[in-house]
């Protein structure tokens, strides 16, 4: 899906005049919920900074992104804090959307796929017990931006799963192919199943004002809410809202 992506765009790229190049980073807070059946019978919440940085080459026809976020948070339950754990999460995505609305300079439409590669990982007391989930997904996702004038602009895009590799393991940490693999991460987050909405279903959805204060620099706020539910081999229920501050470079 990648390699396909990274096609299409670069040939659609040589019939494109108007390109812009963007980089951007962002650093923000990160509240959820967490229940994973494998790891725990206990809800247990979240919270902490998550970082991110993205690539964007959008043109008056298409855009194309990728993007990278980082989470690192301790997971607490009211039972205990004895059952505190180390949460770790890690996204990973790259889109191409077509822009449907060419002819408008303020309202631009965009529809088109996106590949995310999410992993949530477990830790309770080095590894005494640890659990995760890995979730490689094909989504749908559209987009729409609203140019209020030359400097303001407001943008938001939603993005749904239609077919999922899915991984999760059998026990928490005392499966015997797990302890023969730990060394080989690999391999222990790519041996999954296929998994359909009914198995696997995730929304990921945002929210960003930006303002742009010169030809290069753009600071924006996004709120994004998240979130997954798997149900393949046990249940795992994630609901996550951020809201990051982010500076877009344009080059």
């Amino acid at each position: 899906m990648i390699v396909c992506l990274i096609s299409i765009y670069i040939s659609a790229q040589n019939k494109d005049v108007s390109i812009n190049n963007n980089f951007n980073i962002t650093v923000g807070m990160n509240n959820g919920n967490l229940k994973d059946v494998n790891f725990s019978p206990l809800n247990y919440s979240h919270s902490g900074m998550v970082y991110g940085l993205e690539y964007q080459k959008v043109s008056n026809k298409n855009k194309f992104s990728v993007s990278v976020d980082y989470y690192n948070s301790m997971l607490e339950t009211e039972a205990s804090t004895y059952f505190d754990s180390d949460l770790t999460i890690v996204n990973l995505k790259t889109s191409y959307l077509w822009n449907l609305n060419t002819n408008n300079n303020k309202l631009h439409l965009y529809l088109g796929g996106e590949f995310h590669a999410n992993v949530n990982y477990i830790n309770y007391n080095d590894k005494d017990a640890y659990s995760f989930l890995a979730a490689y997904s094909l989504k749908l996702k559209s987009s729409i931006t609203y140019n209020f004038n030359d400097k303001h602009r407001l943008n938001s895009s939603v993005g749904i799963p239609f077919i999922t590799l899915l991984v999760q393991p059998p026990y928490n940490g005392f499966d015997e192919q797990l302890q023969e693999n730990e060394d080989q991460p690999l391999k222990l987050l790519t041996d999954g199943e296929i998994a359909m909405p009914n198995n696997y279903f995730a929304v990921n959805w945002d929210v960003t004002y930006s303002v742009n204060i010169s030809k290069r620099f753009t600071p924006f706020i996004k709120y994004q809410f998240n979130y997954q539910e798997a149900s393949k081999s046990h249940t795992f229920k994630q609901v996550q809202n951020q809201i990051v501050l982010g500076l877009n470079y344009k080059f």
